[in-house]
């Protein structure tokens, strides 16, 4: 019974100085960018996002997490032309700190698509992602 108390004592002090030690994070989150990095008709773009972002006294003061469910490519020209490199340079200046490989990704094909993941200032996830053809993970990308 005394160890039973014993571990519950233990138990209840760690809880107590985990929740003390508790912070507040905010998460900035999109999804779906499609290269729109300028406005697009009644749809801003990212550089306008990212100007509201800035404006928000909180970005200042609470630590932020800024993440994208993926899908970053397609959609307007720039992303086109430049094989989705635009919509990269502009999440990094943004500061992303993470993002999802969605269908988008590989729309300008596998090479294009490693070629944005070297320039990235911010790692990409996945889960079940193969080689095109050879149907073979790519373990160097895995960490």
């Amino acid at each position: 019974m005394k160890k039973h108390l014993l571990f519950l004592f233990a138990f209840v002090i760690i809880t107590v100085s985990a929740v003390a030690e508790m912070k507040t994070i905010q998460i900035l989150y999109t999804s779906d960018e499609h290269g729109y990095i300028e406005r697009n008709g009644a749809n801003g773009g990212a550089a306008e996002m990212y100007q509201k972002w800035l404006m928000e006294d909180s970005i200042k003061t609470i630590p932020t997490l800024i993440l994208s469910g993926g899908d970053n490519n397609t959609g307007p020209v720039i992303s086109a032309i430049t094989k989705g490199k635009a919509t990269v340079d502009v999440m990094n200046a943004m500061g992303y700190q993470c993002d999802v490989i969605g269908n988008h990704e590989i729309d300008f094909g596998q090479d294009a698509f490693i070629e944005q993941c070297k320039i990235r200032n911010f790692p990409t996830l996945s889960a079940n992602l193969q080689v095109l053809k050879s149907c073979k993970i790519p373990s160097k990308y895995i960490q």
